[in-house]
């Protein structure tokens, strides 16, 4: 008889032990989970000449984040127009101002720039420059998660006479 008692207890706690598939709500599923850890990195929203872009699935393998007295992102996510931004100096530029106008040579300093590649499907074309020339940016740096917007005109690196609405936000942890 004890026996029998000890092989029913290890029988219950064996099946007490197996995950219920019965309540999917206790478990978060991989990709979920995935999602959740991305978002906390950092998000993106872009749009370009009428086309949004949202960043949400950022490759954080292929993205490089730089943060020291400069800030230098590039920010890769599959499909999408990489982002390469540059802001030097960003704690004392901060310390003084939110707000600026791009291109900011009036700092006296190194400026500050936005640059992405775009995927093209030109013949003979794989990607193309494209650069942020003039507008405003906003940026805040609290406890290094950085948040900005920026909003202004811009175009294909090498052809300076094509000028597109270029505008978006960054959440990003540094």
């Amino acid at each position: 008889m004890t026996s029998f008692r000890l092989l029913l207890v290890i029988t219950f706690l064996s099946l007490s032990c197996k995950e219920d598939k019965n309540h999917p709500e206790n478990s978060t599923p991989l990709d979920q989970k995935e999602r959740t850890k991305t978002a906390f990195n950092g998000t993106m929203k872009l749009v370009i000449d009428g086309k949004t872009y949202q960043y949400d699935d950022i490759d954080w393998e292929k993205s490089r984040v730089k943060y020291d007295d400069n800030i230098r992102l590039s920010l890769v996510q599959e499909r999408m127009p990489q982002l390469k931004f540059r802001f030097p100096e960003v704690k004392e530029s901060l310390a003084a101002q939110s707000t600026f106008k791009l291109p900011d040579i009036h700092r006296g300093k190194l400026p500050i720039s936005i640059n992405f590649i775009l995927y093209v499907k030109e013949e003979g074309k794989s990607r193309e420059a494209w650069t942020f020339r003039t507008g405003e940016l906003e940026a805040h740096l609290k406890n290094d998660r950085l948040q900005m917007s920026f909003d202004g005109v811009g175009g294909p690196s090498l052809d300076a006479s094509k000028i597109y609405p270029i505008s978006g936000s960054i959440d990003i942890q540094l």
